[in-house]
């Protein structure tokens, strides 16, 4: 089903014909939704049935719409909404608002993991909020993040301050005092 599919040779000759299926273009929508305390850009897209959502995170100086333009991550995006996913991605607040925290970079902040202290969990509560209010997410959904580098820091904590069904984490150490409590499914991905 992937380009890594892998074949074991038998001991006679053989003939293999891979088929292949043509991922359509991401019918992308775009706004600007007010959240906790600033109007973000969202970018996500939703397939028809889908079966769970999935919230994509940036890593450090990036944005939401890197998902839906870098040639590895578009090919993600195409896959999980092939398969029947919701995908949505956004910007984390010092991506906004500016270096909140003077320390040169743009970054998800990571800790605490709870919705009253964390502006960008604070966020994410906001746009799930608002995306139920619309019907496009429905209470029973299963929710994922995914995160790259400080964005996969930040996964695991909203998923924990948010009760996702899983988290999967690319290229970061990972937060050692929230796995020592979270019981969230989480997957390293370096």
């Amino acid at each position: 089903d992937e380009w890594h599919t892998t074949f074991i040779m038998p001991e006679e000759d053989i003939i293999l014909n891979g088929n292949y299926s043509l991922l359509e273009n991401i019918n992308l929508n775009n706004e600007q939704i007010q959240c906790v305390n600033s109007i973000k850009d969202v970018y996500y897209a939703v397939p028809e049935n889908h079966i769970g959502v999935i919230f994509l995170f940036h890593g450090t100086n990036g944005h939401g719409s890197a998902w839906f333009e870098k040639v590895e991550n578009i090919n993600f995006t195409k896959d999980a909404l092939e398969r029947n996913f919701i995908i949505i991605a956004t910007d984390s607040e010092e991506t906004t608002s500016g270096d909140l925290n003077s320390d040169g970079y743009l970054r998800w902040l990571t800790l605490p993991p709870n919705v009253n202290n964390n502006i960008d969990i604070g966020n994410i509560s906001s746009l799930i909020d608002t995306f139920k209010h619309r019907s496009i997410i429905n209470d029973n959904d299963p929710i994922f993040a995914l995160g790259m580098s400080n964005g996969s820091n930040f996964a695991p904590s909203v998923s924990y301050a948010l009760n996702f069904k899983a988290t999967a984490a690319y290229c970061s150490r990972g937060i050692p005092e929230l796995y020592e409590v979270t019981e969230i499914p989480t997957i390293f991905l370096i």
